[in-house]
């Protein structure tokens, strides 16, 4: 699965997936008012079954997924919307796929919680200290 989220307040995008056959690096752009796609920046990584979520008018976070082999990504990348170019991320403690992500105000902090690394399902997350742009282990989860 692909993963989306408003660029800004005309465009939305849609990040990652899958076709089929192997992970996709690739990022559309949807325009809001002309609803019309269009080709957007490439990921470092294909992924499907990733995360993402805004850190500030400028930047978005792609947290974890999957590629072509087993397991998941403990990578993330952020895409500075203005430039609308990938750079690599702040590395996460656990491989995840499939997990959630959210900005939590006015904390200054991402949450990444649960997900899967491997097959194994997740009962941990993970904070993201945005004036560090480090994880930190977070609270347990009830279930995963």
């Amino acid at each position: 699965a692909a993963a989306a989220l408003g660029a800004d307040r005309s465009r939305l995008i849609v990040v990652g997936g899958h076709d089929g056959r192997q992970p996709l690096a690739s990022t559309e752009i949807l325009d809001l008012e002309t609803m019309r796609v269009s080709p957007g920046p490439k990921l470092a990584t294909a992924r499907f079954s990733c995360a993402v979520v805004r850190l500030d008018d400028s930047r978005i976070l792609v947290v974890g997924g999957v590629g072509s082999t087993p397991g998941g990504f403990a990578s993330t990348e952020i895409l500075d919307v203005r430039e609308m170019r990938f750079r690599p991320g702040p590395r996460l403690g656990t491989s995840r796929s499939g997990c959630a992500a959210a900005l939590v105000p006015p904390s200054g902090s991402v949450l990444v919680a649960g997900g899967l690394s491997g097959e194994e399902k997740l009962r941990t997350s993970e904070i993201l200290d945005l004036q560090t742009m480090q994880f930190a282990p977070g609270p347990p989860l009830a279930a995963g």
